[in-house]
């Protein structure tokens, strides 16, 4: 499992993983948040 897939399901991830620091900076964050 991913950090992002850990995140996005409410586990607990590591925030200084780097996909997960270009995944929060990008407007998918914002689409997945408000879904």
């Amino acid at each position: 499992m991913t950090e992002r897939e850990k995140m996005v399901s409410g586990e607990l991830y590591d925030p200084t993983d780097k996909e997960l620091e270009q995944f929060l900076i990008s407007p998918a964050w914002m689409y997945v948040k408000y879904i």
